[in-house]
């Protein structure tokens, strides 16, 4: 078969390491911006106990937290903007909704 082609160059010195996977400082920032809820569906998000894991996952696609119950079932893909940018064509968590919208156009 055909081989792939190469990665896009670094754009304007951009790196991986210097790009990141959200904007926001950490996840319980992340969360009060939400208002502890899924930013797909609205389920009340919960972070992991002595009773269990949490409830969310992160889509790098929306830069959300979104519920594992109906909308986030672990799938991963290469964002778009980071093949673009860095070269980065490492999959990262996306939604099901983003999923859907990234196989839907590629």
């Amino acid at each position: 078969g055909a081989t792939p082609p190469p990665p896009p160059p670094v754009a304007a010195g951009l790196s991986q390491a210097r790009l990141p996977l959200t904007f926001y400082e950490d996840e319980a920032a992340q969360l009060a911006a939400q208002d502890r809820r899924c930013a797909c569906c609205g389920e009340p998000l919960m972070t992991a106990s002595l009773v269990g894991a949490a409830n969310f996952l992160p889509c790098r696609l929306l830069d959300s937290l979104v519920c594992k119950k109906r909308c986030h079932d672990g799938a991963r893909r290469v964002l778009p903007w980071r093949a673009a940018l860095a070269g980065d064509l490492t999959p990262h968590l996306v939604c099901a909704a983003a999923a859907k919208f990234l196989d839907d156009r590629l």
